[in-house]
């Protein structure tokens, strides 16, 4: 008798155990073809997300380094305006020292030399003319 007992019970755990309880829904899974295929899809999202994260990674780090290289650019352009005013200085004490007029001489800061200038009615004259000009 009990293994009649024990019969019943394995055979009613056995239903039970097939049995889906009320309220849920049916599943029904989907075919090997179409399993692999989504694998393979989700694979190559994945491969696709992680270039992408690569690639932003590397986009970054060319922002950090451009933002590098403008600021060290504006340093350099705040250092070129310093030496832009330290030279034009120099060249203006030159002047100072020299006594000449600026009205009659032009300073050729490569060749550190002060140069006459030639007057109006001179540089509308041909090649080898010469001016005379009146003494009082």
């Amino acid at each position: 008798m009990s293994v009649r007992v024990f019969a019943v019970l394995l055979f009613t755990a056995v239903l039970l155990a097939q049995t889906k309880p009320a309220g849920l829904p049916k599943t029904i899974p989907a075919s090997v073809a179409s399993e692999n295929t989504i694998l393979k899809a989700q694979h190559d999202l994945d491969s696709v997300q992680a270039k992408e994260k690569d690639s932003n990674i590397q986009f970054m780090q060319l922002q950090q380094q451009a933002k590098a290289l403008q600021d060290g650019y504006a340093g350099l352009q705040s250092q070129e305006t310093a030496a832009k005013k330290a030279k034009d200085a120099a060249i203006e004490n030159a002047w100072k020292e020299s006594g000449l007029s600026k009205d009659q001489y032009v300073f050729d800061d490569t060749g550190f030399t002060f140069t006459e200038k030639k007057s109006a009615a001179a540089s509308n004259l041909p090649p080898g003319a010469q001016v005379i000009q009146k003494h009082p």
